[in-house]
């Protein structure tokens, strides 16, 4: 919460200091973000990596599943990151809605599933995993939404159904 604060007071500060304007340019999807709106992706990422853990505290001890509670990190710290540095260095088939490549969904899918097996501790969350990393690849290749929010809460669910 106090680091979606401090964003927020960025983004409100952003528009009148360039240094800051210059530096939130450089590092935004222009096909999700526009710098002439509120950025909102850098705060989406906090929220997507927490949504997940605050879902499980609100489940109460009878639901404890650590991979539930990481699949934020999981799926935006590790698979989309691993997905976008895959994709913009060797991806050269594209597929989807948002011009992700074959080779970066591939690389996302498999660090999701090697990341989220040591979170695993049954059989049944490694099916879970298995599936709700499938559904946020593809989810990811054709969601036309902030996918920083989206891919948690989309495969948080998958996962709680299954689990």
């Amino acid at each position: 919460a106090i680091a979606v604060c401090v964003l927020i007071v960025f983004e409100t500060l952003r528009r009148d200091i360039p240094l800051l304007q210059s530096f939130y340019v450089t590092f935004i999807d222009d096909t999700k973000d526009s710098d002439t709106q509120i950025i909102v992706s850098h705060m989406f990422l906090i929220l997507g990596c927490a949504a997940p853990l605050w879902i499980v505290e609100n489940l109460g001890r009878q639901f404890s599943s650590l991979l539930l509670a990481e699949f934020g990190v999981i799926s935006i710290g590790v698979g989309d990151a691993m997905g976008a540095t895959v994709g913009k260095g060797i991806g050269k088939r594209k597929w989807g809605m948002n011009q992700r490549t074959l080779e970066g969904s591939s690389a996302m899918f498999l660090s999701m599933i090697w990341i989220g097996a040591y979170a695993c501790h049954s059989y049944q969350e490694y099916a879970a995993l298995l599936v709700a990393s499938t559904f946020v690849t593809v989810l990811e290749a054709f969601t036309l939404q902030l996918d920083n929010l989206v891919l948690p809460l989309a495969g948080s669910t998958v996962a709680l159904l299954l689990l």
